[in-house]
């Protein structure tokens, strides 16, 4: 899950490198079956335009799968929940930022930055900011850090949640764990 967040991530990415590489031409060489006269900005181009169309499928499907399958039914929230929204901004910074003065002119420009790309993934899926992602933020989802109490915790435990819910003290909660510590809520009948 914490990949899937990362690449879902990076469409701010994608649309940058989709308008800054658009070139319609790219259609006539792929239909006249030319592909050595594409450039790596024309290559650039249609990657981004792929992964973006996928990026927003992949939304589309988490969406539809965080309707069910909770692994935690009625934790209930028993103190106030923070909003860590703002930390976003630091993350968007992080993965997005450093590529605006990329060019994918030359095969070595792309390949050090899918280098780069893959080491930022690997230390964004291996910390605990895979879940702050802009991306979701634009969808209206909201990170928290609460504390919870649950029948199969010895003692309360302080968890970070993403929610389209606003959350409150006392709300009962459907969890559905993306990672360490790390859960969707989804607020239950009775909260």
């Amino acid at each position: 899950m914490a990949w899937l967040l990362y690449f879902i991530s990076l469409i701010p990415l994608f649309g940058y490198l989709f308008i800054k590489y658009f070139d319609k031409a790219v259609f006539t060489l792929i239909n006249q079956g030319q592909f050595d006269k594409i450039t790596c900005g024309q290559y650039a181009f249609i990657v981004s335009l792929i992964l973006f169309i996928i990026s927003v499928l992949l939304i589309c499907i988490l969406k539809y799968r965080s309707r069910k399958n909770f692994e935690i039914h009625g934790a209930k929230i028993t103190s106030a929940p923070q909003n860590i929204n703002h930390e976003l901004i630091g993350v968007l910074s992080a993965v997005v930022l450093p590529f605006l003065t990329v060019n994918f002119n030359t095969t070595n420009e792309i390949f050090a930055s899918l280098f780069m790309l893959l080491i930022i993934g690997v230390i964004t899926t291996r910390s605990t900011i895979y879940y702050k992602n802009p991306v979701l933020a634009i969808l209206k989802l909201k990170i928290y850090q609460i504390e919870i109490e649950h029948k199969e915790f010895k003692e309360n435990k302080t968890v970070n949640v993403i929610s389209f819910y606003t959350l409150q003290v006392n709300d009962s909660l459907y969890l559905k764990e993306m990672g360490d510590n790390a859960y969707y809520a989804k607020k239950t009948g009775n909260g």
